[in-house]
């Protein structure tokens, strides 16, 4: 199981560096987009936020442990609000849907005349979670959701 993991977590580095040395900035899969507006908002990779509390990574559920945490839980929430109201048709679109953003000037702008209303969903969810994780310094240390089986209770950045 861990090696499987090992493999899915390359292959996604090696498309996200594929995207991120690509002339073209607009069409990515949803989480490459992820990743690209993250770097275009907060000049930090999104990987960061990774295994931070409850809800920043895959899965999601307890409490959020802060602020950040309840970033994330908002764009899990929003993700599936996509599919229920948003236009998008099942839940595997969240992750694998194209949509058409741009980066001017360190800011994001979805372009909704080139989007679909799932596509347009699912970019606003994106811009959402880095709006929000801009409003909060960059932590120290990644802090682990409560009740979870943990070795740490945090581990250092």
């Amino acid at each position: 199981m861990q090696m499987h993991f090992v493999l899915i977590i390359s292959v996604l580095f090696s498309l996200i560096h594929q995207a991120s040395t690509s002339k073209v900035h607009v069409r990515h899969k949803s989480l490459i987009n992820l990743y690209t507006m993250t770097k275009c908002h907060l000049q930090i990779c999104p990987l960061y936020y990774n295994g931070y509390g409850c809800y920043c990574g895959f899965g999601g559920s307890g409490t959020p442990v802060d602020d950040i945490d309840r970033c994330c839980m908002e764009h899990d929430n929003c993700y599936s609000n996509a599919t229920t109201i948003g236009g998008c048709t099942c839940a595997i679109q969240e992750y694998l849907t194209n949509y058409h953003y741009q980066c001017i000037n360190h800011e994001a702008y979805c372009l909704k005349e080139m989007n679909d209303s799932c596509q347009e969903w699912l970019c606003e969810c994106d811009r959402t979670v880095v709006y929000c994780w801009a409003k909060y310094k960059r932590p120290a240390v990644k802090p682990k959701c409560k009740g979870r089986v943990s070795c740490n209770s945090s581990v250092a950045l």
